[in-house]
Formats: structure tokens, C-alpha cells, sequence
């Protein structure tokens, strides 16, 4: 199975867009006004709060809680937010579209244990704006902007999108749009650019479209999405998440999207490969001792080896 380049043209078999709420499967109107965020969405920021917070998120908030029968307590970021506006220095926000995000602490847990990286498409509907901002309050694999309903009348079924996708490239080298310094943006091969609470990613759409419509072999060495000859000629930049609108009225023209019915990227890889393809089923494994019978349930080690990480069970904390 050929990948695609990174950066680009790829398709999707248009009837599996389905999601509640929106019809880009069958309604062409749908179909443009949306951009995809592919995202992993069964990862944490925290765990036993090893990364504390030194300011709350502007827009997000950090939940916490344990999976069952895990002794691990985990922090999520409950949402992601998308911000529109037709200037690039985080001010006029005219629109704000929140993501809802998992919040079940169990396939939290599952992933902690050896389970797979689980990823999911989410719709933004785009507007007349020409910026778009993405705060990373999970990791983003790749952002899919909407080009034909139907790549062509002999694959009606097909359509395209100008991808951009962070993974393949094996992680980035962005500017800050603020300060114009260029920073290695932390990169995982499995799930993309990493959470960052504090940082956003400022998207220009219409350099995007104008530059990926050209086949790669065509498009102008001294442009690009990260990196550029004049400094500031960048179509995706690094910003502060909390100078987004920073000072200004709240965004009154906010919409949501619910993370139940989000779009399994398994379904669509086996729907556009004819791959029998699945998430690995995980099944915690339990070790039941002296630690069940005398605290219950709730404090039963799961499949994890306190004394060789050197941590007391009891308490949670390392060992001195």
C-alpha cells in the first residue's frame, strides 16, 4: 500500500464522512465548508500529575480521573478549540468552534497498558476568515482541507482533499509567528505533532489552497508551509495559545462538536483499502493479592509492576 506525500492531494470514499450533525457525506454544501483535524483521542497530558500546570489553558480544561481498577490518575484537556479571524496577530476573532474530547478514563487506561494510539477525524466548519488558529490540547496527526465532492466523473465515489500531515514528515520546524525564531515542534511518528497546553498553530487558508493545488514537483522552493526565504511568508506558524484573542470580549459566535460519532480512521483506512483492518483489542489483566482483599478492588495492581518501576503501590509515589 503506496503512502502520500505529505503534503498535498489524497482521497476519501465520500459515504464514510458520516457524522452526526453534519452531512458531508451527501451534502455538497457540508462537504466544502469543513476541514478535517485527524487527532489522537485515547491519550493523556498528565499521569499522577508529573506535568503540573503552572497557568490554567485559556479556553480548555485539564480533567482528571482513574480507569477501572488502575491506581494511575490521569489528566485529559476536555476540549480543543479552533479560532477564526482575518488577522494573523491572534486578534478579531470572529468565531471559536470547541471539540469535544474523551473524557473516559478507561481507554486512557488501555492505551497506558499497551494498547494502541487510537485516532479519529473531527469537522471545523470554515467560514469567510483567512486564518485559522488550532490550539494543541491533543496531538494532531494531519489537517485535511476540502477540494471536489467528486474527484472525477469516473470515481464519483472519491473525494479530494489538500492534505497536511504531520506524521509522515516525521515531525517540523516551525516559526513563531510572534517572534519569528524557529522551533523543532515535539513529534511522535504514531501520533503526530505532541500536546502542547500552551501553544496553537496559525493556519493561512488561502495560502494553503494556492500552494498545495500544484502538483509537489511545481511548487516554488522558495515558499512552503513551515519554512520560507522571507520570514513571515510561512502559510502554518507556531502562537501562543494565550494570546489568541487575548484582552478582547469573549467569542460570541461559538459553535460545538460532540467527540461521540467522531470518524474512526479505522473504518476509513478499511473502506478505502479493502483492508480487514482493527484496533488491537486490549484486555487489562488483573493481579489479584493481598492488595485485593485488604484495600478492595479499587487498589488491585493492573498488569503493572509497582516494585520495578520503584513505585509504592499503596501510596503512588516513588520510592526514595
Amino acid at each position: 500500500m503506496a503512502l502520500p506525500y505529505p503534503e498535498g492531494e489524497v482521497y476519501f470514499k465520500r459515504s464514510l464522512l458520516k457524522y452526526p450533525g453534519f452531512n458531508m457525506d451527501t451534502d455538497d454544501k457540508a462537504f466544502y465548508s469543513n476541514v478535517l483535524v485527524e487527532s489522537v483521542w485515547n491519550t493523556w497530558y498528565n499521569s499522577n500529575l508529573e506535568i503540573p500546570l503552572t497557568k490554567p489553558h485559556i479556553r480548555a480544561k485539564l480533567v482528571s480521573g482513574y480507569g477501572e481498577w488502575y491506581n494511575t490518575r490521569f489528566g485529559v484537556w476536555d476540549t480543543q478549540s479552533a479560532l477564526f479571524s482575518n488577522k494573523n496577530d491572534g486578534t478579531e476573532i470572529t468565531r471559536e468552534v470547541v471539540l469535544g474530547k474523551n473524557k473516559n478514563f478507561n481507554s486512557v487506561r488501555d492505551k497506558d497498558q499497551g494498547g494502541p494510539d487510537k485516532s479519529h477525524l473531527q469537522p471545523i466548519t470554515m467560514g469567510n476568515e483567512k486564518y485559522m488558529y488550532l490550539d494543541l490540547t491533543v496531538p494532531v496527526r494531519a489537517v485535511y482541507f476540502p477540494v471536489a465532492a467528486s474527484s472525477s466523473a469516473l470515481n464519483e465515489e472519491l473525494c479530494t482533499y489538500l492534505m497536511v500531515d504531520f506524521r509522515l514528515r516525521k515531525g517540523v520546524k516551525m516559526r513563531s509567528r510572534q517572534s519569528g525564531t524557529s522551533y523543532d515542534v515535539a513529534y511522535s511518528y504514531s501520533r503526530g505533532l505532541q500536546n502542547h497546553p500552551y501553544g496553537s498553530l496559525c493556519f493561512d487558508i488561502p495560502g494553503i489552497y494556492a500552494y498545495l493545488v500544484l502538483p509537489q514537483k511545481m511548487r516554488n522552493l522558495d515558499k512552503g508551509l513551515y519554512q520560507t526565504t522571507v520570514v513571515g511568508e510561512e502559510l502554518i506558524n507556531l502562537f501562543g495559545a494565550g494570546n489568541i484573542n487575548a484582552g478582547q470580549p469573549a467569542v460570541k459566535n461559538r459553535t460545538t462538536v460532540n467527540f461521540d460519532g467522531a470518524i474512526d480512521l479505522a473504518n476509513v483506512i478499511r473502506d478505502n483499502f479493502g483492508v480487514d483492518i482493527c484496533w488491537t483489542p486490549y484486555e487489562v489483566e488483573y493481579e489479584y493479592d493481598t492488595t485485593m482483599i485488604t484495600h478492595g478492588p479499587s487498589r488491585a495492581k493492573a498488569a503493572f509492576d509497582y516494585k520495578s518501576a520503584g513505585v509504592d503501590a499503596d501510596s503512588g509515589k516513588g520510592k526514595s
